[in-house]
C-alpha cells in the first residue's frame, strides 16, 4: 500500500470510529422538535434530560433542558435573549473566556449524552452562537452534520403572534437573524437543508434527503419504526399554512424575508447554487449596515409601547381605585341598610309584643264591660 494510500485509509478508520452528531438549526417555531424526534426515531441518542411539553408544543421539544437553560444564560451573558434580532458579538470576548463556554458546552453535551455514537442536538438558540457551538463540538471529538430545517417565514410570524404576541417585523427579523448566522456558520461543513414542509408532508424523503446529503446511515431500520413515525409526523403538526406567495406578497416580508426565503429555498435542491449564496450574502450585508438604524427605530418603538403600557397600567391602577373606593362605599351602605334591617326587625318585634299585649288588654276590658253589665242588670232587678 502507497503511503498515500495508507494516509486515507487510517483517515476512514478514524472518521468510522468518531461519534457523530446531527446538530439542527432554525428558527424558533421552524419545526425543528419535529425534525429531532425524526432523528431519533431512526436511531440518534436523545438528550438525558428532556424538556417537557407545553400548551405550545404538544409533541414535545425534544432538547435538553439543561442545555437550553445552559444557553439562556450564555445570551443573558452577553446583554441578548432568544427574542434579540442583534448579531450576537463575541469580539469582546477573551480568548480564556472563549476557551470557558466550549469547555462549558462540552461538559453540558456529556452530560447530556454520555459515551452514545449517534446523537442529535437542537436549541434555536445556537444559531446565534453557532460557530461557537461548532467549535466545542470539533474539541469533543464529535463528526458533525448540520441540518438546517428552514419554514415558511410567514407561517413563523404568524406562529409567534399566537404564542408569544410578538409583532410581524419584531419576528421577521428575529428569523432573519437566525437562518442568516446558521447558513454562514455551516456554509463550509457538511450539512443539509431542508423544509418543514417536506417534513409534514413526506416524512421518507425528508429522512433520506437528511442521510443521503449528510452522509448518515441510520441505525435503524426505516421499516420497523415507520408506525412510529406516522403516528408522530402528521398533518396536525401544521397549526399555520402559508405559502411562497404570501411572504411575497406581504409587505412586511417580500424583500429582505423573501429573498432569503427563495434563496434557502433553492438551497434544498441546489446546496452549491452561487446565485442563492452571493443572494445571501448581500442580504447579510445589508442587515449587517442597516441594523444600527433598525435597533434605533426599535428603541423607539419600544419606548412608544411602554409609555404606552405605563399610560395604560395608570390608568387601570386609577379605575381599581375608584371601584375600590366604591366597594368600601357600597360597603358602607350596606352595613347601614343591614343595621337598619336589624333596628326595623326589632321595632317590628316590639309592635308585635305591644299588639299582643293590647289585644290581650281588650281581651281583659271586654270581659271586665260583661260581667259588669251582668251585676247592673242584678242590681236593677233588686
Amino acid at each position: 500500500m502507497t503511503t498515500q494510500g495508507a494516509a486515507k485509509s487510517g483517515r476512514a478508520k478514524r472518521a468510522a470510529t468518531r461519534r457523530v452528531c446531527v446538530l439542527v438549526l432554525g428558527m424558533h417555531r421552524s419545526g425543528t422538535s419535529a425534525a429531532v424526534r425524526a432523528i431519533n426515531l431512526a436511531g440518534a441518542q436523545l438528550p438525558a434530560h428532556l424538556m417537557g411539553r407545553n400548551p405550545s408544543n404538544q409533541s414535545g421539544h425534544w432538547e435538553s433542558d439543561n442545555l437550553v437553560q445552559y444557553n439562556e444564560k450564555l445570551l443573558a451573558d452577553h446583554d441578548s435573549s432568544w427574542r434579540d434580532w442583534r448579531t450576537l458579538e463575541f469580539g469582546h470576548a477573551s480568548g480564556r473566556k472563549l476557551d470557558a463556554i466550549r469547555a462549558d458546552l462540552r461538559r453540558v453535551l456529556n452530560e447530556e449524552y454520555g459515551d452514545a455514537q449517534l446523537i442529535v442536538v437542537k436549541d434555536p438558540r445556537i444559531c446565534r452562537f453557532a460557530p461557537l457551538f461548532l467549535e466545542a463540538l470539533d474539541e469533543a471529538d464529535f463528526d458533525t452534520h448540520a441540518v438546517l430545517q428552514i419554514r415558511n417565514p410567514a407561517e413563523v410570524c404568524d406562529s409567534l403572534k399566537q404564542r408569544d404576541g410578538m409583532p410581524k417585523v419584531h419576528a421577521a427579523l428575529l428569523w432573519l437573524r437566525h437562518v442568516l448566522d446558521a447558513e454562514i456558520a455551516t456554509r463550509k461543513r457538511r450539512r443539509v437543508i431542508v423544509a418543514y414542509d417536506l417534513l409534514v408532508s413526506d416524512w421518507r424523503s425528508w429522512l433520506e434527503r437528511v442521510s443521503g446529503t449528510a452522509g448518515i446511515p441510520w441505525p435503524n431500520p426505516i421499516d420497523e419504526v415507520a408506525s412510529q413515525f406516522d403516528a408522530f409526523i402528521r398533518a396536525g403538526l401544521r397549526h399555520h399554512e402559508k405559502t411562497i406567495e404570501d411572504v411575497l406578497l406581504d409587505p412586511q416580508l417580500r424583500t429582505w424575508v423573501a429573498e432569503t426565503y427563495s434563496a434557502l429555498l433553492v438551497l434544498t435542491d441546489h446546496p452549491q447554487s452561487s446565485d442563492a449564496l452571493e443572494t445571501l450574502d448581500a442580504i447579510r450585508l445589508e442587515l449587517r449596515h442597516a441594523s444600527p438604524f433598525l435597533q434605533h427605530l426599535h428603541e423607539s418603538e419600544n419606548a412608544t409601547h411602554r409609555q404606552e403600557l405605563e399610560t395604560a397600567s395608570n390608568k387601570l391602577v386609577a379605575s381599581e381605585n375608584r371601584v375600590r373606593k366604591l366597594k368600601e362605599l357600597l360597603g358602607a351602605k350596606e352595613a347601614d341598610a343591614m343595621a337598619a334591617t336589624a333596628r326595623f326587625d326589632e321595632l317590628r318585634s316590639e309592635f308585635d309584643t305591644l299588639s299582643g299585649i293590647l289585644q290581650e288588654s281588650r281581651a281583659r276590658a271586654h270581659r271586665t264591660d260583661k260581667v259588669l253589665g251582668e251585676r247592673m242588670s242584678e242590681v236593677a232587678e233588686l
